[in-house]
């Protein structure tokens, strides 16, 4: 019995109860009421893919919060629709036929109708986010469009809506590898964690944060949609450009890099895998924050069973705090200040990662000196203000460790010392397809953009609502009409029936005046021959 959404994803996005790959974790925060109901899908590949629907039940016998229903939704070519029969012991009803549906939507429809197995009802669908992305509308090249890659993501340059935006996609399987079961659990872990990813992106909006666009999920592969940031990495400009960047300059990608870590913080959130690599500059040269799921799944990896778990993964051993390190390990937003004090230290020395030497600085070395707080030296053209918030940043003790609000606030300060070239005197001008503008002048024009955006939005809202009204009055007038044309037509039923009625009582008015004339000249004829018989007796 075939569950593949993809024959039916033309009806199945008309349709805005469906979610697509949402997990199932997050059902909980969406189906809040009685009834709250949503179409979902799972699995790796568009060929094991099936749809369930969840539903928060509307039959409770207790105080606790009305459990999460999630049925098996199957369809056939022969028979349609039908949804997975269970008793309220949650038991398959195999003795009861399953009822079928042509359409998803008359399936929907009938439960919101009717009840379903265990008595619950469907009531209201549960809308998708805003940021929700169907395949259709986004395309990509795999083998030509390739920018980047990572454990379990490729980033391809993409086209959405005709803008060119970043696309980030699960990672095929890699049909090489001896364990299957492994591979299979890496491809899950993959969707899981890029959906955990874009949940997180969609609630950030700043300047020095990458721009979110949206999830493709209908299907998979699980896409994430973001803006597209011509500049590279920040590593790859440090590399490229080494001397030739100006310590103002090097201050000033300090400076928007903590900007955009205080906005993290700000909102409860911790990066986890914050370094030179994961800072993008976008066409304005403006510095972007970005990859926000990776370091989920990495913050434990020297865990005794982190490789039993995850598999081999390349560890981020040069930007962890000492507290990720140590058998208990733990992770909090001044794990994000640690690594911060190493991306500086990567902005001063053109790119070069702290203990560069792999064969003089083997992994274990390093872990030992970065738990001992032992860190190398500052690069020599760094500041000493900036050598000393450095070295504020690698305190062994987390509590001492600045927030980043007053890491920002210091970094202003320095700023003052060591002015930032013009945008156009600044070594991203020379990047092919950058057009450097300030922060200031970015915030600007990010701003102008959302009123535009807004004011486009508010007139297509009124333009919509233009057209329902129109739509109204046409079905009012058709609705008038039509009353009119019925009411016309009983006016006429009726007139007829009284033409018909006036007619049958001036028949009847005739007939019965005929039998009167008629039977008045036989009762005058009666007595004039009484009257003769009575004279003929009296003679």
């Amino acid at each position: 019995m075939s569950r593949e959404p993809s024959r039916y994803s033309s009806d199945l996005i008309e349709q805005d109860w469906y979610h697509g790959m949402v997990l199932e974790e997050h059902c909980t925060k969406l189906l809040r009421k009685r009834g709250d109901f949503l179409v979902r899908a799972v699995g790796e590949t568009a060929d094991s893919i099936k749809l369930i629907l969840s539903v928060r039940s509307t039959k409770s016998s207790s105080a606790l919060p009305c459990p999460i229903l999630h049925l098996n939704l199957d369809h056939s070519e022969q028979n349609g629709w039908t949804l997975e029969a269970k008793d309220s012991a949650g038991k398959d009803g195999s003795d009861s036929k399953p009822k079928c549906f042509p359409t998803l939507a008359k399936l929907i429809q009938n439960y919101k109708e009717h009840s379903l197995p265990d008595a619950s009802r469907l009531i209201r669908g549960c809308p998708r986010p805003p940021w929700f992305i169907s395949h259709s509308q986004m395309k990509f090249y795999s083998h030509g469009d390739r920018i980047g890659s990572g454990n379990f993501c490729v980033v391809y340059k993409g086209n959405y809506k005709r803008c060119d935006v970043a696309i980030k996609v699960c990672q095929p399987r890699n049909e090489q590898t001896a364990s299957e079961d492994v591979e299979h659990r890496r491809a899950a872990n993959a969707k899981r964690q890029l959906l955990q990813e874009g949940s997180i992106m969609a609630n950030l909006t700043h300047p020095n944060i990458i721009t979110f666009i949206g999830i493709c999920c209908d299907q998979p592969p699980v896409c994430i949609v973001m803006e597209l940031c011509t500049g590279g990495s920040l590593i790859e400009h440090l590399f490229k450009f080494g001397d030739e960047i100006s310590i103002g300059e090097r201050v000033e990608y300090c400076n928007q890099a903590s900007n955009g870590m205080a906005y993290l913080h700000s909102k409860n959130l911790v990066h986890r895998d914050l370094a030179a690599r994961n800072c993008l500059f976008n066409v304005y040269g403006i510095l972007k924050i970005a990859d926000f799921g990776l370091s989920k799944i990495l913050n434990n990896v020297l865990d005794k069973n982190a490789k039993g778990k995850g598999g081999d993964l390349p560890i981020p051993l040069r930007w962890m705090a000492p507290e990720g390190l140590r058998e208990a390990a733990t992770v909090s937003q001044k794990s994000d200040v640690w690594s911060f004090g190493v991306v500086m230290f990567e902005i001063f020395n053109n790119g070069q990662r702290p203990w560069n030497n792999d064969d003089e600085w083997p992994l274990k070395r390093i872990a030992t000196h970065i738990r001992k707080g032992i860190m190398p030296v500052p690069p020599e053209k760094t500041p000493e203000s900036l050598k000393q918030l450095m070295k504020a940043c690698w305190r062994l003790d987390p509590a001492e460790r600045s927030s980043f609000a007053e890491i920002n606030n210091t970094i202003r300060k320095i700023k003052c010392d060591f002015a930032a070239p013009l945008p156009a005197e600044s070594t991203l001008a020379k990047v092919k397809g950058v057009r450097p503008l300030s922060l200031d002048e970015y915030v600007i024009l990010v701003e102008k953009a959302r009123v535009e955006e807004r004011e486009d939005s508010s007139s297509a809202q009124s333009m919509k609502s233009q057209k329902t009204t129109r739509s109204r009055l046409i079905s009012m007038q058709r609705s008038r009409k039509s009353r009119i044309i019925r009411r016309t037509d009983r006016t006429e039923n009726i007139g007829s029936q009284m033409s018909k009625t006036r007619s049958v009582a001036r028949r009847s008015s005739h007939s019965r005046k005929r039998r009167s004339e008629t039977e008045g000249g036989y009762k005058h004829k009666g007595n004039d021959g009484l009257d003769h018989q009575q004279e003929c007796h009296k003679q």
